[in-house]
Formats: structure tokens, sequence, C-alpha cells
């Protein structure tokens, strides 16, 4: 692995370690403030509805002005966020700090996607997208598993304080390890991009069958994976774990993902059959997250948390690769943040959406519901990826 890209996945890894610390306690924190699931669902819907409008614009400036400041900014704005949630009395007030998070996650997410394409060679697309993953998976695995660990030992508030000040420790990381603009090519390319040309990219990006297939399974995967993360915390605490076991289940998960997703993308760029592996992770996920609670025991629901994560290695490389196949340097980041704002959205919806149905029919009915979503949208992908000639 190149020196430029190894460094960028560090700082990846350290911005998702202190997001994902919060995670976990979050839910617990809100229940503990007199929040219920609606209000659960309210508050990540809030953070990720932010992400998902601004990631876009976000995007879009990393293209102009380079990716390390969007970067930086987004994992400040975050911290800024995090360090707020502590002085909260309601559910109310944490809705507004984690609001500010979510203003972090637009800038920093689709910024560093853009930079790991851009330093990639056209052979090991997949794979140079794979280690962003693994750095955002290792961070959804430790961070959990910190989150609950220090939930469990020193209260809410310290957690989030610590959150925050571990967000500002990777700020300062991504100033020093970063590889600059001049690396990763001609300011001049930058500075010659106009508002204009960046949406006329965008418009032919959202005619291109081939980014709608992308888009449609990215947007049933992560609002599965959302409403799943949301609500397990709830589900498990109800028969009889802790904090630190939610951490724990969360890590495993991740694990799962990690270990798995380097191997797959080299196999996905030595074969380039990408929507074949898309397909198969997201039939993984939709029968992970539909049997997730049927027999309500730890172990098991361990085991399912294995598997949800194995099934997010198999479809995520491939899913990125056809997008970064199909974009130019100079406009990927303002691309990328139409992922990200699929993202984010989907996941605001599947945290917002799945916690009325919990809240109407039960655990059982809503992840069985999470499963459903998935199991459409691994039809309307095989559908469009035959119609945009994927293999």
């Amino acid at each position: 692995m190149d020196r430029p890209i190894a460094t960028t996945a560090l700082v990846i890894f350290l911005a998702y370690t202190g997001q994902f610390i919060a995670y976990p306690i979050i839910p617990l924190l809100t229940l503990e403030k007199g929040g219920g699931p609606i209000d659960v669902g309210l508050i990540l819907f809030t953070n990720l509805m932010l992400a998902g409008f601004l990631a876009v614009p976000m995007g879009s400036l990393s293209d102009k002005i380079g990716r390390k400041p969007v970067i930086m900014l987004g994992v400040i704005a975050g911290a800024a966020g995090h360090l707020l949630i502590p002085f909260a009395s309601n559910p109310m007030q944490i809705l507004g700090a984690f609001a500010i998070a979510g203003v972090g996650r637009a800038a920093y997410g689709p910024a560093a996607g853009a930079m790991m394409g851009d330093l990639a060679s056209k052979g090991n697309l997949a794979t140079s997208f794979s280690w962003a993953s693994v750095g955002r998976q290792s961070g959804h695995f430790v961070g959990p598993a910190l989150g609950g660990f220090v939930a469990s030992f020193y209260g809410f508030p310290f957690a989030f304080a610590f959150c925050g000040m571990f967000l500002l420790v990777s700020a300062g990381t991504a100033l020093l390890a970063l590889p600059s603009q001049k690396t990763m090519g001609s300011r001049d390319d930058a500075i010659k991009i106009t508002p204009t040309s960046t949406g006329r990219e965008i418009r032919a990006a959202l005619r291109n069958v081939a980014i709608i297939a992308v888009l449609t399974g990215t947007f049933a995967s992560t609002f599965g994976l959302q409403g799943y993360r949301s609500f397990i915390p709830i589900f498990v605490t109800d028969i009889g774990a802790d904090a630190f076991f939610v951490g724990i289940l969360f890590s495993v998960q991740a694990i799962a993902s990690v270990l798995a997703r380097v191997p797959i993308a080299r196999y996905s760029d030595k074969t380039g059959k990408r929507a074949r592996l898309v397909m198969i992770g997201l039939i993984i996920k939709g029968l992970s997250l539909g049997l997730a609670i049927v027999v309500p025991n730890l172990a098991l629901i361990l085991l399912w948390g294995f598997i949800l994560g194995f099934g997010t290695a198999v479809a995520g490389g491939s899913n990125m690769a056809i997008i970064g196949e199909r974009t130019r340097r100079e406009t990927r980041g303002a691309i990328l943040g139409i992922h990200s704002t699929t993202i984010y959205l989907s996941q605001g919806l599947g945290s917002i959406v799945t916690g009325f149905m919990i809240a109407s029919f039960g655990f059982e009915a809503g992840f069985k519901f999470l499963g459903m979503i998935l199991a459409l949208s691994t039809l309307a992908f095989y559908l469009l990826s035959r119609q945009a000639k994927i293999k």
C-alpha cells in the first residue's frame, strides 16, 4: 500500500473512531433524558439529514480548494458537536448538539472518499476505496467499544467529552499526515472548475443508469444498517445486556467487515465482477437484518452482527469502484458528495422510519421490515445493473 493511501486511511480511521464513540450511547442517553424510540430516531435523523444536504456542497468545495482543508473542517465541527452533548438536559438539546456533528460528517465523508479515488491507480480502484472503508470500519469497531467502555465506567458526560477531545486530536493528525493537494494533482486543474461545470457533471451522473443502480443499492443498504444501529442497543439492553455489550456488538460487525473488505476488493479489481458482489452483499445483509432478533439470545445476536458486517464488506468496495470508474478527478468530490448524501439521507430515514415501526408494531416487526427493504433493493439493483451492463 502506498504511503499517501496509508496516511489517508489512518486519518479516516481516527475521524470515524471519534464519531462512533458516541453511537452506542446516544440512544441510551436519550432515554436517560426522558426520550423514547421516536426521539432517538429524530435525533439521528436530524444529524444525518444535515449531513446529507451539505455533502454535495462540501464535496464540491473539496474539488476547488483541496481535500485536506475540508476534511479538517469536518473533524473540528464533529468535535464541537460532541463536546456540547454533556451539557444537554433534554432530548431536543441533544438533537441540537448532534446536528452540529452532522455538519462535520458532511465535510469529511465525501472529501476523504474523493482523496482515496485521487490517489488510486486504474487497476486498484476498488482496493483503494476499500482501504478507506477499512479505516471507517476499524473506527466502527474501535469507537463503539471505547464508547461503551468509557460510558460504563465513567458515565455518559465523560464519554461525550472524551469523544470530542479524540476528534480534536484527529484534526491535528490530519494537519500533519494528510497528503497535500500537490501530491494528488495540479491545483490549477481544481481552480479552473466552475459551479456550472460541476452542476453539469452532477446532472450527467444522475442520468447515468450505472450510478443510479449504485445509489439505489446504497440507499436501501444504509437505511437498513442505520435502523439496526439505532435500535439494537435498546433491544439488547431490554433483554439484559449493558452498554459494554452494545459496544462489543457494533465492534463485531466492523471486525467482520474489516477482515473481508480488502481481499474481496482485490477480487473485484481482478475480475471486474462488480454487480455480482454488490448483489451478494445486499442479500447477506437482508437476511441478517431480518433474522437478527428472531431468537432473543445474545450469542446469536452477535453471530448475526458478524454476518451483517461481512455482507457490508462484500458489497462495499465494488459499489464505490463502479462510481469511481465513471467520474473524473476534477468533480469526484461533488459526485461522491451525491453518494454521501444518499448514505446520510437513507440513514436518517432508516432511524426515524424504523423508530415508528418499532413503536407501532414492536422490535421483531421492525427488523423484519429492514430485511424486506434489502430484498427489494437487491431486485432493483439487479434490473438496473443489467440495463447499465455492469458485470
